[in-house]
């Protein structure tokens, strides 16, 4: 599996982060060549929420990628 992350400010890093605890690997793809200032917030719907709760274990993501 490839995975590519397109953005590499804090949403992008968090992410990567978060695939490593889970021992996937990616690629991040940033056009910036330095730091910025500024960024995005994260807003999860409540369907994000509920899902996000359902996969609340590393068994259970992993499941779900390799059944």
């Amino acid at each position: 599996m490839k995975i590519a992350i397109v953005g590499g400010g804090v949403n992008g890093l968090a992410l990567y982060l978060f695939l490593k605890k889970f021992d996937l690997s990616a690629t991040i793809y940033e056009q910036e060549k330095e730091p910025r200032v500024d960024g995005t917030g994260i807003c999860v719907w409540t369907e994000g929420v509920q899902i996000l709760a359902g996969l609340s274990s590393v068994g259970a993501v992993k499941k779900i990628i390799n059944p």
